[in-house]
C-alpha cells in the first residue's frame, strides 16, 4: 500500500487534473461506462480502489490484511471500500476459497508436466514474474551465485572447509576476502574465553567445566 503525507492526495489530484494523459484516460473510461456503474468515474482515488479490487478479487486477500497494507483501520477500510466490492466479487472470492484444494490439484496436474526451468521461462514470457524456489544445494550451484562467488570457504577444525554464504553487499573499496576467518564455533567453544574477558578466574572456569555448566 501507499501511505501519503497530509495534503499529498490533493497535490496528486491537482497534478493529474492538468495532465493530458490523465484527461485522455478519463475520457476513455467515460466512453466505456459499465452498466453496473462500477469504475465509471476515474479520479485519483481510483488507484487505491483498484489496489483494493485486485487484492480482494484477484488474490483473495482478506479485508483485514488489505486494511493493514493500505495503512488504515479495518473500520475505515470497510466504510470506504465496501461499496467498491459488489456481490459478484465477494461470491467469486468465496467460491475460490471454498475450492482451494481442487484448484491446487488442477494446477499441480498441469505444472508437474514441466520442469521448474520450463515453468519459469513460460510464465516470465507471459508477463508473470516468478523465479525458482531452490533448495540449499541448488542455491549454491545456481550459475548466478557461482558467478558472484556467493559461497566462501570457512575453515572448521573437525569438518574442514565449509562453504558458507557471504554478505550480498559489495563495496568497491572493501572487496570480500577469499575465505572466512573461521566457521561458526561449536556450542560452548568460546565459553572459557568469554568468561575470562568477564573477569572469571581459571579456577572458576575449571569448576564450571567440571560441573558441565560449560563445555570443556
Amino acid at each position: 500500500g501507499c501511505r501519503l503525507t497530509e495534503g499529498a492526495g490533493d497535490a496528486l489530484g491537482d497534478f493529474l487534473k492538468d495532465h493530458p494523459k490523465w484527461r485522455e484516460l478519463r475520457a476513455e473510461t467515460a466512453a466505456k461506462a459499465r452498466p453496473s456503474g462500477r469504475g465509471n468515474n476515474l479520479d485519483p482515488k481510483s488507484f487505491r480502489h483498484a489496489y483494493n479490487y485486485r487484492g480482494e478479487d484477484v488474490y483473495g486477500i482478506s479485508d483485514r490484511v488489505l486494511a493493514q497494507m493500505m495503512g488504515h483501520s479495518i473500520t475505515v477500510h470497510r466504510s470506504a471500500y465496501s461499496s467498491h466490492t459488489d456481490a459478484s466479487v465477494i461470491q467469486s472470492v468465496a467460491e475460490r476459497v471454498a475450492r482451494r484444494d481442487e484448484i491446487k490439484r488442477d494446477m499441480n496436474a498441469v505444472t508437474q508436466q514441466f520442469s521448474v526451468a520450463e515453468l519459469v521461462q513460460r510464465l516470465n514470457t507471459e508477463g508473470v514474474p516468478c523465479g525458482p524456489i531452490n533448495t540449499i544445494a541448488e542455491g549454491f550451484s545456481d550459475p548466478q551465485a557461482e558467478h558472484l562467488r556467493m559461497a566462501k570457504p570457512a575453515p572448521h577444525e573437525v569438518l574442514g572447509d565449509l562453504q558458507l554464504v557471504r554478505s550480498p553487499i559489495n563495496m568497491s573499496r572493501f572487496p570480500h576476502p577469499d575465505q572466512f576467518t573461521n566457521a561458526a564455533p561449536d556450542p560452548g567453544a568460546d565459553s572459557a574465553a568469554v568468561l575470562r574477558d568477564l573477569g572469571f578466574s581459571a579456577d572458576e572456569i575449571a569448576e564450571l567445566q567440571t560441573n558441565s555448566v560449560i563445555a570443556s
